[in-house]
C-alpha cells in the first residue's frame, strides 16, 4: 500500500492517480474531504488530518510499504521554518513506528544550504531529520524553480503590463521545472522502488534558463513579443507580499531564497545529466500560461 501526502497538490494528485492506474492500493492524505473526492471515486482510500499530527500519521502509515512525503505550503503561519520542522518531526516519528521501506520526499534546490536559504531552509532541516530513519530507504527529490510560480504574475501583467514580482535578476541562470515532471519522477521511483539508503536526486527541467529568456518565450505565446522581466527590489517584493496578506516572516524568507538564487548558491553541486533532465520546456509551459492569461 502506498501513502501520498499532500494529495490535493500539484504533485501528490498526479502521483496518486498514476499509482491507482497502475493497480496499486493507495491512501491519500489531505485536509479537505471535498478536495479528495475525485481520488476517492478513482479508488483511493482517504485519510483526513493534519501532517503536524504524528499520532494521525502513525495510523495512516500502518501497513504501508512506500510513502510520498512533503511539507505543504502554509500561507497562514508567521513562523514558517518552525511549521516546516513540526511537519518533518511528525513524519519521522510516524515513519519510525511503521513498516514503510521506501520514502520519496519533495525537496528543493538549495536544501543543501545550512543557513540563509529562506523558504527552503526547512527542507534542509527535513533532509537532516530523515537521517534518523536508518532502516528506511529515502530519496529526496530536489526540484528546481516551479514554472507554475510564474502564473502568479498574470494579475500584475494584465493590470500594469509588468511581468515580474520575484526579486531575482533577469540574467541569473536557473533550473525551471514543471510540477507534472516532478510527479512523473516520483511515480517512477515509487513504482520501481529502485533506490537504497538515503540520498537526493535533482529534478531540473529540460535545460537552464534565465528569467529574461522565459519572459521572451511567454511574451511570444501571449502576443507580447516585447515582454521583459522586471526584477523587483527586495523591499518592494517584501512589501508587495505583505500587502497581499503573506505573513511577514514568510515574505522575508521568500526574499532570502531569491537572494541565494541571485548569488548562484542554490545550484552548488548541481551537474546536469540525462537522469535529472525532464521533458517540459519553457515553450511548453508558455502555452499553459497563455490559456490562463486569456481566461
Amino acid at each position: 500500500m502506498y501513502v501520498i501526502t499532500g494529495a490535493t497538490g500539484h504533485t501528490g494528485s498526479i502521483i496518486a492517480h498514476s499509482l491507482l492506474k497502475a493497480g496499486k492500493s493507495v491512501t491519500v492524505v489531505g485536509r479537505s474531504a471535498d478536495k479528495l473526492e475525485e481520488l476517492k471515486k478513482a479508488g483511493a482510500q482517504v485519510a483526513i488530518g493534519n501532517l503536524e499530527d504524528a499520532a494521525f500519521l502513525t495510523t495512516v502509515f500502518k501497513g504501508a510499504k512506500a510513502v510520498y512525503a512533503l511539507i505543504p505550503p502554509n500561507f497562514a503561519t508567521d513562523q514558517f521554518r518552525a511549521y516546516q520542522n513540526r511537519v518533518a518531526d511528525a513524519l519521522v516519528t510516524a515513519l519510525k513506528s511503521s513498516s514503510v521501506t521506501h520514502v520519496v520526499t519533495l525537496s528543493s534546490f538549495g536544501a543543501h544550504l545550512t543557513a540563509g536559504a529562506g523558504v527552503v531552509q526547512g527542507l534542509y532541516d527535513m533532509e537532516q531529520k530523515f537521517k534518523a530513519l536508518t532502516s528506511t530507504n529515502v530519496l529526496h527529490l530536489r526540484a528546481g524553480f516551479f514554472l507554475e510560480n510564474l502564473l502568479g504574475s498574470i494579475g500584475l501583467l494584465k493590470q500594469a503590463g509588468i511581468f515580474g514580482g520575484f526579486p531575482i535578476e533577469g540574467n541569473v541562470t536557473m533550473s525551471f521545472v514543471h510540477t507534472h515532471d516532478i510527479a512523473e519522477k516520483a511515480t517512477h521511483h515509487l513504482l520501481n522502488l529502485d533506490f537504497t539508503g538515503q540520498g537526493h536526486e535533482f529534478v531540473a527541467g529540460d535545460r537552464d534558463y534565465t528569467l529574461n529568456e522565459v519572459s521572451g518565450i511567454v511574451g511570444a505565446a501571449i502576443g507580447k513579443p516585447e515582454l521583459t522581466w522586471t526584477r523587483f527590489s527586495d523591499a518592494d517584493a517584501y512589501q508587495g507580499m505583505v500587502g497581499m496578506g503573506v505573513p511577514a516572516d514568510l515574505a522575508k524568507n521568500y526574499v532570502e531564497f531569491c537572494n541565494r538564487a541571485n548569488e548562484g548558491k542554490l545550484t552548488d553541486g548541481f551537474i546536469r545529466t540525462e537522469a535529472n533532465t525532464t521533458k517540459t520546456s519553457a515553450a511548453d509551459f508558455a502555452k499553459e500560461f497563455a490559456v490562463a492569461y486569456q481566461a
